[in-house]
């Protein structure tokens, strides 16, 4: 479950927060690891697009493939616990 703590954050009650960071990214930060997600909001009332490749550490370096699809999935929930519409992950 998410609980709104800033108009841009979430926490999940293990502990991870998803916050929007841009117009174009998405953060999962969980302790001191922070994944950076590219996103697309495109028009009002459409999906929200979250691209999984483009993913990015943010001290450097790419999660792997099982981290990168881990982290997508909680950064989806999350983002519709912030937005009121779908969020579509691609693996591009």
């Amino acid at each position: 479950m998410f609980t709104r703590i800033a108009p841009k954050q979430v926490r999940h009650d293990s502990g991870f927060i998803v916050q929007v960071a841009s117009r174009e990214t998405v953060e999962h930060v969980d302790g001191d690891r922070v994944a950076v997600f590219v996103i697309e909001i495109g028009s009002p009332g459409h999906a929200l697009t979250l691209y999984t490749r483009r993913a990015t550490w943010k001290d450097g370096g790419a999660p792997t493939d099982e981290e990168r699809r881990v982290l997508a999935e909680q950064v989806r929930q999350g983002l519709t616990e912030l937005i009121d519409r779908p969020v579509e992950i691609t693996d591009e």
